[in-house]
């Protein structure tokens, strides 16, 4: 045990399949809002809602910028986050109807003069992102405090990396054939509709999840003030080093996500329903991706192997600007 938890009695007990399958359901929840966010808030703002480019563009590095600092944040105030349902839990309850309504603000299109729509997107990306640490830090925190029993604590990343994966393929390959339908042609209503559906079901899920799971795992409380974590933090070269790579890792993925839809729609010409296939196609991979984790995790040294798989995207990543278009279409239908 180490310096800075306490066990319970039950912190090695044999965990019940409501557990394991409420604990998947909020990162389901979680990842059924930011699949829409990644795969397509930057064409919702610029072909739905009308903003520039670059606009968009700058927007989204300020907030991923934002949120390397925001994440270790959180994590220091869930550190001193002292209630009757642990440390992580009560963050879930509390951030689950915000993060709802938040995602619905977002795909929200008030009538506005082109500034007003600018510091509308902004305020409500700001906040959204806000809100998805708060919930999502300490979501991925209490993982570590359900159980000691590592056999358990992997039966719960099963079911949460299979419910989040099953939420993001089937929202990526509804999304627009349901705002098409509850729009009636109208994307900016569709969309509106569609998140308030989609918000209300990750609001549940992550109450679910809430209500499912205990923290088993007690931490001694922290006597060191924030401001010295965060001084500490900073001084971390480990740690800079680490968000670094994160930051050149998870931008351009965010970056590549975004203009799938563009590349589907304005460069390959293809139809509402081709298009959903293809962002559908690429979540799949994705899943495969997080499958191939663990068995290859066991067998290769995970610091090589992460080192060769990046070598291996940047050359996959350059090699897409030789492929024709056109060449597709035949290969997927």
């Amino acid at each position: 045990m180490s310096a800075t938890a306490m066990e319970k009695p039950s912190a090695y007990e044999k965990l019940g399949l409501r557990e394991k399958i409420g604990y998947g359901m909020g990162d389901a929840g979680s990842g059924m809002i930011w699949s829409v966010l990644a795969l397509y808030l930057t064409w919702f703002y610029t072909d739905v809602y009308g903003l520039n480019a670059g606009v968009v563009g700058t927007l989204f590095l300020v907030i991923r910028i934002f949120d390397a600092f925001s994440d270790p944040l959180m994590g220091a105030i869930c550190d001193r986050t002292v209630t009757r349902w642990g440390k992580f839990r009560p963050w879930i309850l509390w951030m689950a109807f915000p993060f709802g309504l938040g995602a619905v603000l977002m795909f929200t299109t008030p009538e506005l003069s082109m500034n007003g729509k600018i510091i509308y997107a902004w305020v409500t990306y700001l906040v959204m992102s806000l809100i998805y640490t708060a919930i999502n830090i300490p979501y991925c925190s209490v993982g570590g405090v359900i159980t000691l029993n590592q056999k358990e604590r992997m039966g719960c990343l099963s079911w949460r990396f299979f419910l989040n994966g099953l939420a993001t393929l089937i929202i990526s390959s509804s999304i627009l054939p349901l705002t098409d339908w509850l729009g009636n042609g109208d994307r900016a209503s569709g969309f509106q509709l569609t998140m308030i559906i989609m918000g209300g079901a990750a609001t549940l899920m992550f109450l679910f999840c809430f209500s499912s799971i205990k923290e088993r795992v007690v931490s001694v409380k922290q006597n060191e003030s924030l401001k010295k974590d965060l001084r500490d933090i900073i001084k971390n070269d480990q740690w800079l080093l680490m968000i670094t790579i994160t930051f050149l890792n998870v931008f351009p993925a965010f970056i590549r996500g975004g203009v799938t839809i563009y590349y589907a729609t304005y460069v390959m010409k293809e139809s509402v329903g081709f298009i959903t296939f293809f962002m559908a196609l690429g979540v799949a991979c994705n899943m495969l991706g997080s499958v191939l984790a663990k068995p290859l995790t066991d067998r290769f040294d995970k610091l090589a192997l992460f080192r060769i798989i990046n070598i291996i995207l940047g050359i996959l990543s350059f090699a897409l600007w030789f492929v024709d278009p056109q060449s597709l279409t035949p290969l997927m239908t």
